[in-house]
């Protein structure tokens, strides 16, 4: 469990080091650790999601530079798809293209965040995330 111990470290989550020892998870029992198991082992959010990341990059790596030496690579099986709801909102702004001709384009753009501000707090007040595409914008 010592290799675990220190991969928490890395991570900057060595507290939670005897939670993983108590329940007995190695590195090759993270490797299939999911999002839900990291809920019921009572993480808090952010440390939940520095562990999501962590574990993504874990399975990344072959088996063999992660698996103890007492463990067959060959015997672990693959990792199974983990089954989440999703729910996807989409909001048009009605009389979008209207108001962008008659506003400044600095004015609309205070319009534009404030409502997406507003959206924001609706979605997180739930428990959602605001998803930003690769250009920064929101959506």
């Amino acid at each position: 469990m010592g290799d675990v111990r220190q991969w928490l470290d890395r991570l900057g989550l060595p507290q939670y080091a005897e939670l993983f020892d108590r329940e007995q998870i190695d590195l090759a029992a993270a490797r299939d650790l999911s999002y839900a198991d990291s809920k019921e082992l009572g993480l808090p959010i952010g440390p939940r999601t520095k562990l999501r990341a962590a574990i993504q990059r874990l399975r990344d790596t072959p088996v063999a530079a992660t698996a103890p030496a007492s463990i067959d690579p060959n015997s672990i099986g693959t990792r199974d798809g983990e089954r989440c709801q999703l729910t996807v909102l989409f909001c048009d702004l009605m009389g979008f293209t209207e108001l962008a001709g008659r506003v400044d384009p600095e004015v609309l753009q205070k319009i534009i965040r404030a409502y997406e501000d507003a959206c924001a707090v609706c979605i997180t007040r739930y428990e959602g995330y605001v998803f930003l595409d690769a250009t920064g914008g929101d959506y």
